[in-house]
């Protein structure tokens, strides 16, 4: 089976820290997960990694950040900002929480048209008016990716004590440009009532891969292995199908294994977009879930 990327195309995933300064009540890291010591910044400065990514520069490189939540610690904003200055680093993803949006914009400038803030709505801490706001001033800066939207009952009570309609807020956002996705709680499991109301918004193949047992990932042909890679605070650099240690982030060391997935399950979207036994794209794969979703909204009737 051919695969679906050249061989330049590298993402690295950082964690810049697991903390987090928001506590949702549906959230599926743990506390303790939360409360782990260790930055990204405890042995090796942002101006450090920044100038290690130039180590990369044979390569079309894209960065993820995840956590806890990334911008909770302000060397974050300085590394965003200088990966994106340079030439090789075609695209990045940062998972936000949405309360550093302001700080993101005057501090990451080089960041537009490169960053894609998948930015998430928690209605514990923000109104449906705040986050209007927040998304837009980001949409107008290049800067988002999607509105992300758990339907959790915490989450989906709100809307309901308020009067909203799901349906009308994510055709207001779409008349503004902006796909808000509907993400299934984990809590919620394979209930099959529940599937059914994320079917309106989520396409099955993106629900079957993201709850695990449809697609198992285990020896499946996969660009992971030679594209998709974990940078570990210390440096190094894990692969995503075995999780072994291919190289150094600061020497420039990469080993790029073309191997079978050693993992059971493939169930983030960076990730199984990589698989070779699907059709999606693994550049710009925010773009790409997001044209695939807006389609399965047209045909079950969410959007106008």
């Amino acid at each position: 089976m051919m695969g679906k990327l050249n061989g330049k195309h590298v993402l690295f995933r950082f964690v810049p820290t697991m903390g987090c300064n928001l506590r949702c009540s549906y959230c599926f890291v743990t506390e303790a997960e939360k409360k782990a010591p260790g930055t990204m910044f405890d042995k090796f400065s942002p101006k450090e990694w920044i100038e290690a990514m130039g180590n990369f520069v044979d390569n079309d490189v894209e960065f993820y950040m995840w956590g806890g939540e990334p911008f909770s610690i302000n060397e974050t904003f300085e590394v965003v900002d200088g990966f994106s200055q340079y030439k090789h680093v075609k695209w990045g993803r940062v998972d936000h929480n949405m309360t550093k949006v302001e700080q993101i914009v005057s501090k990451c400038p080089s960041a537009s048209a490169k960053l894609r803030i998948l930015a998430s709505w928690h209605t514990e801490k923000f109104s449906l008016d705040e986050i209007k706001e927040k998304v837009i001033l980001l949409k107008s800066h290049d800067l988002l990716g999607m509105l992300n939207f758990v339907a959790s009952d915490e989450n989906m009570a709100h809307l309901k004590s308020n009067n909203y309609d799901l349906n009308q807020i994510i055709n207001y956002f779409m008349e503004n440009g902006i796909f808000m996705n509907v993400a299934a709680d984990f809590n919620k499991g394979n209930d099959e009532n529940y599937k059914k109301f994320i079917l309106n918004y989520t396409t099955e193949g993106d629900w079957d891969h993201i709850h695990g047992g449809v697609y198992p990932s285990y020896q499946v042909p996969c660009d992971a292995a030679t594209s998709f890679f974990y940078v570990e605070n210390d440096g190094s650099i894990r692969t995503c199908a075995n999780n072994q240690i291919v190289g150094n982030f600061f020497s420039g060391k990469l080993k790029k294994e073309n191997i079978p997935c050693g993992k059971k399950e493939c169930r983030s979207l960076i990730s199984y977009c990589h698989r070779l036994d699907n059709d999606y794209s693994p550049i710009k794969h925010i773009e790409d879930y997001v044209l695939r979703n807006t389609m399965q909204r047209r045909k079950s009737g969410v959007i106008r």
